[in-house]
């Protein structure tokens, strides 16, 4: 069901969009991978100076994981074509592979939390 009209005019600002696909693999096991692209309605100028263009994604990343019919993480794989904040963020892709051996059925959302809280991980990487 559609939300209702909005009753007051309003102005787009900041756009989210989350894809995640499945594929099953010829090996039995499966790949799901995510896609998370924020940007905004407006150009605007970002801390460095530099224009940010609208519609120019900021934060545009993908993760796959490969999992096996119990739900074990096989492999891990983390890529950004944009972040805000460069090295810092981008830096931290090599991480994710920690998520290998960890089930997704099994106390997975604390063991991320655990392994990826603070400055260990990406909170945009991490909610993928």
């Amino acid at each position: 069901m559609p939300l209702p009209k909005p009753d007051c005019p309003r102005k787009p600002m900041h756009n989210r969009s989350i894809q995640v696909h499945s594929f099953e693999r010829e090996d039995g096991l499966w790949d799901l991978e995510a896609e998370l692209i924020d940007d905004k309605s407006y150009s605007y100028i970002k801390r460095n100076g530099t224009e940010q263009p609208a519609r120019k994604p900021f934060h545009h990343m993908h993760i796959r994981i490969t999992i096996d019919t119990s739900y074990e993480i096989k492999q891990a794989f983390a890529m950004y074509d944009a972040s805000p904040f460069g090295e810092p963020c981008t830096s931290v892709t090599s991480a994710y592979q920690d998520l290998v051996g960890m089930n997704l059925l099994k106390s997975f959302r604390q063991q991320v939390k655990e392994r990826f809280g603070r400055t260990a991980g990406c909170t945009h990487m991490t909610e993928l």
